[in-house]
């Protein structure tokens, strides 16, 4: 049996329902990089890019994943810490 046409093929997510995916993707697997939890989740990576922040002030999941990615295509990414600028 198939669905009618005026369905939607995918069911509606409010956008709480899609942070609440992407809360639940970071705090499972921190270490996979925005781009792949957003392709996961199907949400945008900005929106994957701003929880991640949000977890890490909170201290749910560690920030040394940041450091260190595996990415869309499997491999693992090290990204080494950007040097402060002094600011007078």
């Amino acid at each position: 049996m198939s669905k009618p046409l005026d369905e939607p093929l995918y069911p509606c997510r409010t956008p709480a329902d899609r942070r609440r995916d992407v809360i639940a993707l970071l705090t499972e697997r921190p270490e996979i990089s925005d781009r792949r939890a957003a392709r996961i989740a199907v949400v945008g990576r900005e929106l994957v890019r701003q929880v991640r922040r949000e977890l890490v002030r909170k201290s749910l999941i560690q920030s040394h994943h940041a450091l260190r990615r595996v990415g869309a295509d499997g491999k693992i990414y090290t990204r080494l810490p950007r040097a402060r600028e002094a600011r007078p």
